[in-house]
């Protein structure tokens, strides 16, 4: 009997999935199909002759238009009871009245019916033993809309078979309202939902990223209708730029005659960046809803315009940024190819990252790069008309073309900076724009390093470099001093401003190219080579010669005092000029035991190789200043070089305790073996020694 029940209801949900209403709104169902399987309790002194029965309920229900929560109900009922006597009897019944069900809430309603009928009763055991005779029948319920056409009801409902039988029936079923197959199908458009005031911007390819979360349009939508609608979701597609539509604005409910702001976005995919000319594209706005329970979406397609892959406005400059494509194939072959030529060449007292920046600049000169004004769409110009498209030209292209505008150029030395690792960042002033790279030094330590600070940037506590990209032929240090002059002028009239690239990337991503890198005629490396140390020993001969002359002049007035010596000698040794450096400390060593002469001696020999005379200038220091931080250092380096761990562990713990910060800079004295080895390389101290000043 339960098997059968629930057959009739999966009857029921498939005949609702392919039915179609007559019902004159032709938007909802007023009919509708509910089977509850039943659980019957006789009542009074029907407990008594009765057992427990169960059975079904199978009705139809038309609802009234006014009002709307009256409906009139048919139905046919079956209980199947045991009695007393081990026998069975059943109850067929058909009965109709009304019903009235209530909203609660967006899913839930309460419900009442009564009905009146006759009822058919026959005994298993003995089917001539029947009767017949009227029922009345009322009850209560609540159900819950899973869908607009499938609901869950639970009841419970007083019957009175006249002349035979008294229960109360417990129900638990499912109700079926029969869609038109048209909504069934796909929902229908709302007309009273109204979009208006639709206004996309310009779009940029270069920017697909920024318009995940940034605008691209906006619009208003309005409810001109009587009734309200709810579960409104907005969204925008674009075909072939677009994997799938990016939701505008979810609105849980809009009143009759209520408006809302739409504010669009886009999810773009890497095939803008195919877009090489401007082009119209059509864009898809979906609007789905719900009214009255039932799904509605209204389409509407308006027109797009997006710029080529070059373009973009300078409404700010920091998003020339998203031009800046350091994992881009060639630009990585070109960088790491200079990058592995320039190694070790020069003298370590150069920070790294000027090192890099010099190599670049020189192989750029070398590989035929020129700066040439845009005659279309020159930087002075553009710059000023911050809302009119500019053409910007991506790293790889320009090294394709070895040409281009100010705005190129320096896109082009930040994406090769970047692409070894070295922070970069855009200097705008009036009409031009140039770039800076950072030293990745401490302000103070660089201010007392260099000769002239005031040709660096201190900004954002770090130290930068500003480069004039244009000067490409001159040398990396005209460039240099083009770039500070630049800057000092314009900095004092605050019309100077420098952005970070890695800052401006958390708006402005830079886009990607894959591939294969473009076969580039590189410069021939031994050029490469000769370029860079020629320039490289320019700055160095720059940053010294004046110092010389001035400690040269203090030894001559001081009669050879040994602090002045040592000051020339370490000045020498900083700048790799060891044989000067050793000259100068020779000629304290040779008639005194000056400790900080013994120490830089010592540091000589250590940076060569020559660990047993690096040891005998150090002992001879240590006789003199057991204490001194720099002596135990020399002395536990010399020992640890030699692998003679247990005089290295004594020397490392005093020093310790006596400078704590120095024996923290050289930790991997701690360890042993290839551990060591491994630590000091990583920490870049296999080349470098404590000078005594």
């Amino acid at each position: 009997m339960r098997s059968g029940t629930w057959a009739i209801a999966a009857i029921l949900i498939l005949i609702s999935s392919v039915a179609w209403s007559q019902s004159s709104d032709g938007a909802t169902s007023r009919f509708s199909l509910a089977v509850d399987p039943e659980f019957s309790i006789p009542l009074g002194e029907d407990g008594g002759i009765f057992g427990y029965g169960g059975g079904a309920d199978l009705s139809c229900r038309w609802g009234f238009k006014q009002p709307s929560f009256l409906s009139l109900q048919m139905g046919l009922g079956y209980t199947c009871i045991p009695i007393q006597a081990a026998a069975t009897i059943s109850l067929v019944s058909a009965s109709a009245g009304a019903r009235i069900e209530i909203p609660v809430g967006k899913k839930l309603s309460l419900g009442g019916s009564i009905r009146g009928g006759y009822f058919y009763s026959f005994l298993h055991e003995d089917s001539a033993q029947s009767g017949h005779n009227p029922c009345v029948m009322g009850g209560v319920d609540v159900s819950f809309a899973l869908s607009p056409a499938v609901s869950l009801e639970a009841g419970v409902t007083y019957r009175s078979y006249l002349g035979f039988y008294n229960d109360v029936a417990a129900s638990l079923g499912t109700s079926i309202r029969l869609l038109p197959r048209k909504l069934l199908s796909s929902p229908q458009p709302l007309p009273e939902l109204l979009l208006g005031d639709i206004q996309f911007d310009s779009l940029f390819p270069v920017f697909y990223k920024f318009y995940d979360d940034h605008q691209v349009g906006k619009a208003t939508i309005r409810n001109d209708g009587k009734e309200p609608v709810e579960n409104l979701k907005v969204s925008l597609f674009i075909k072939q730029y677009m994997d799938n539509p990016k939701t505008a604005r979810s609105i849980p409910a809009l009143k009759p005659g209520e408006e809302a702001e739409i504010v669009f976005y886009g999810l773009f995919n890497e095939r803008v960046l195919e877009i090489s000319e401007d082009t119209k594209v059509s864009a898809q706005i979906t609007v789905t809803c719900m009214k009255k329970g039932v799904p509605h979406t209204n389409e509407q397609i308006e027109t797009i315009r997006m710029h080529s892959r070059n373009s973009m406005t300078w409404e700010d400059d920091r998003r020339a940024a998203a031009f800046v494509t350091l994992k881009d194939p060639t630009v990585l072959r070109f960088s790491k190819n200079v990058a592995g030529a320039t190694k070790g060449i020069a003298c370590s007292a150069i920070p790294g990252p000027l090192q890099q920046a010099i190599g670049l600049h020189e192989a750029l000169a070398l590989y035929g790069l020129s700066y040439v004004t845009d005659p279309t769409s020159p930087y002075a110009e553009r710059s000023k008309a911050r809302t009119v498209a500019d053409y910007l030209q991506f790293p790889k292209h320009t090294l394709e073309y070895k040409a281009g505008d100010c705005d190129d150029l320096a896109i082009l030395s930040c994406a090769l900076l970047e692409s070894v690792g070295i922070e970069t960042a855009f200097i705008t002033v009036p009409d031009h724009i140039f770039m800076a790279l950072s030293l990745n030094m401490d302000p103070q330590e660089a201010s007392a390093q260099f000769l002239r600070p005031e040709d660096l940037i201190i900004a954002g506590g770090k130290t930068w470099l500003p480069v004039e990209v244009t000067e490409i032929g001159g040398g990396f240090l005209a460039a240099w001093q083009s770039g500070a002059r630049q800057w000092r002028e314009q900095k004092a009239k605050g019309q100077a401003a420098l952005f970070p690239l890695h800052e401006a990337w958390e708006l402005y991503e830079p886009v990607g190219f894959s591939g294969e890198a473009e076969a580039l005629a590189l410069p021939p490396e031994k050029d490469v080579v000769a370029a860079f140390a020629k320039e490289s020993q320019k700055f160095v001969d720059r940053e010294i010669s004046s110092r010389i002359a001035q400690y040269q002049e203090e030894i001559r007035k001081s009669q050879n005092d040994p602090k002045a010596i040592n000051r020339l000698g370490v000045l020498y040794a900083r700048y790799c000029l060891a044989d000067k450096a050793r000259a100068e400390f020779r000629k304290i060593a040779d008639r005194t035991d000056f400790v900080p002469a013994l120490i830089n001696l010592g540091n000589l020999f250590f940076l060569d190789g020559s660990m047993s005379e690096a040891q005998r200038y150090y002992e001879r220091a240590s006789r003199a200043a057991p204490d001194n931080p720099k002596v135990l250092l020399g002395l536990a380096r010399v020992y640890h070089a030699m692998e003679n761990y247990g005089s290295v562990k004594p020397l490392y713990e005093r020093l310790s305790k006596i400078d704590p910060m120095l024996a923290e800079r050289f930790s991997y004295l701690g360890l042993k073996g290839d551990d060591a080895v491994r630590a000091a390389q990583s920490s870049g101290l296999m080349g470098s020694v404590a000078w005594e000043e």
